[in-house]
């Protein structure tokens, strides 16, 4: 199972000054279909590229439609990706404040800008995601270098 993390969702729906790297991206998300790869897109990656629309240049109707496309898809027969639910509750604050499995606090995590709060919630999203599945091979796909180190 493979977390779509905000870096490489903007690419495969084409944000407006975050998609350089779409030919690549689009090239691997192809590789894994054929190999019978399964994407969950996380709650925080649709927030996030939502606010890379927003904040974008140019006009963010397209992008925004291309988003709720892909939104959209995921309520399909055979979905690209799923979207599962997440509980943004105590103990998904506490995991995040904690750092989640980078061994290093929060503050310590932005403070050295090494992670930003939403790749450590895709983290929170991901690990809450393997314990209450059955699934034990679960990564963070993404094209950031620090978020990929623990993915």
């Amino acid at each position: 199972m493979i977390f779509i993390d905000t870096s490489v969702f903007a690419n495969l729906i084409e944000v407006n000054g975050n998609s350089q790297d779409r030919a690549s991206v689009l090239e691997q998300f192809d590789a894994f279909v054929n190999s019978g790869a399964r994407f969950v897109l996380p709650i925080t990656t649709i927030v996030e590229t939502g606010n890379l629309i927003f904040y974008a240049g140019g006009d963010p109707r397209p992008a925004a439609e291309r988003l709720v496309g892909a939104l959209s898809a995921a309520q399909e027969v055979n979905p690209p990706w799923t979207v599962r639910a997440v509980d943004w509750d105590l103990g998904f604050v506490a995991a995040l404040i904690d750092g989640d499995s980078t061994g290093s606090s929060l503050v310590d995590l932005i403070s050295d800008k090494r992670m930003a709060s939403g790749d450590v919630a895709i983290l929170v999203e991901r690990d809450r995601f393997r314990d209450e599945t059955a699934y034990t091979d679960v990564r963070v796909w993404s094209l950031d270098s620090q978020l990929q180190a623990f993915g």
